[in-house]
């Protein structure tokens, strides 16, 4: 079983849009929860399709980790 999980950042990746921080992502998380960052707003705009990297930053059982995911929106 997985320790105690901090997140230090969460950068997401948009085709066509750059990459933007979520202000509200650094903490720490439980597993088997879902965690809902709200005020993101692009003018409306429907989200985009192709693909979309989030890369998570954080640190977990004291030890610091980077990982990245590639999610494609159709």
């Amino acid at each position: 079983m997985a320790g105690p999980l901090t997140l230090t950042s969460l950068l997401i990746t948009f085709p066509g849009l750059g990459t933007m921080e979520d202000p509200l992502a650094p903490g720490p998380k439980a597993a088997g929860e879902t965690y809902l960052s709200t005020g993101w707003k692009a003018g409306g705009a429907q989200m985009p399709e192709g693909e979309h990297v989030l890369a998570f930053r954080g640190i977990m059982d004291g030890r610091r980790f980077e990982v990245e995911v590639r999610v494609v929106v159709d």
